[in-house]
């Protein structure tokens, strides 16, 4: 997963969340975007099952 181009990501989440993965990040002597990536490259699997299917995503109000 080393890839040293990057892009800038903001989102929107919840602190709680955020608080749980900078402790998890600092157990693992991670980064906050380290964690995220590592995350988002544990999902991505899950992303690609979905090319080509019609998906209907529910975002909460």
């Amino acid at each position: 997963m080393k890839n040293d181009k990057k892009q800038r990501l903001t989102a929107f989440v919840n602190p709680e969340l955020v608080k749980r993965a900078k402790v998890r990040g600092a157990i693992d002597g991670l980064t906050l975007s380290e964690v995220v990536e590592h995350a988002l490259d544990a999902y991505a699997p899950i992303i690609e099952e979905g090319k080509g299917k019609k998906i209907n995503l529910v975002v909460p109000r």
